[in-house]
């Protein structure tokens, strides 16, 4: 007697579902952020050079030239402005205003930072407990600059710099979403995210920034968590 063995069928697979695409997102190239310097830790002065043309209050009579010293302190309520041997009460508040230039990355150098980098936007101060609150306003894209070098090291390779540089502008995007009534977005800490302000000779992280210009991460129509960390 002959016996056939039955033949098996062969299992059925169900074809991958095929994934939706995705939507290329992007900030708002010209977004603003407001940066709090909290590193200052509330100083009762600030001595201040201009490495671009700036007014007060976007006034163009109360205009300053390139590489102009200024400095601003707190005395009996308000704010004094130095220049030139010319001292002016201010009142409490004061915002110098960057102008146009045609030189790259004008800003401002704060002596109190130790640093020579450049905060390349608007200070605003205000008083604050009797202490002076600066707060700087710029470009996201200026802002990451003196982010991603200091989240990372300039010596990372290029492609972690731009994977820093889409989280860190992520996060700033988020917490500029949910400031509120706040005076302002984001603090130069790591209570957000280290901001000293750009060093030109960080070369491959502005490359960074540049090549990932407007890239957000999105996560059901939000801003992404997107989570980084020296160690853990």
């Amino acid at each position: 007697e002959e016996v056939f063995a039955q033949d098996t069928p062969e299992p059925t697979i169900a074809p991958s579902p095929t994934p939706a695409p995705v939507k290329p997102r992007s900030t708002d190239e010209t977004a603003l952020l407001r940066v709090l310097l909290k590193s200052l830790e509330s100083p009762v002065a600030l001595g201040i050079t201009l490495t671009g043309p700036y007014s007060i209050e976007n006034d163009s009579g109360f205009r300053f030239a390139a590489n102009t010293d200024l400095s601003v302190a707190v005395d009996g309520g308000n704010l004094y402005l130095a220049c030139g041997g010319l001292t002016l009460n201010m009142g409490t508040s004061l915002t110098l205003t960057r102008a146009a230039s045609d030189a790259p990355h004008t800003g401002l150098i704060l002596h109190e930072t130790g640093r020579e980098n450049v905060y390349c936007g608007d200070l605003t101060l205000t008083i604050d407990g009797g202490a002076i609150q600066p707060v700087v306003t710029l470009d996201i894209e200026d802002y990451l600059y003196g982010v991603v070098p200091y989240e990372m090291s300039d010596s990372f390779p290029i492609e972690a710099l731009k994977a820093q540089a889409v989280a860190a502008r992520t996060y700033a995007m988020s917490r500029k979403s949910g400031a509120g009534a706040r005076a302002y977005d984001v603090v130069d800490t790591t209570g957000d995210q280290v901001f000293r302000g750009l060093d030109p000779d960080t070369e491959n992280a502005i490359a960074a920034v540049d090549a990932t210009r407007g890239v957000v991460g999105f996560y059901k129509d939000t801003y992404a968590t997107c989570y980084f960390s020296a160690s853990n």
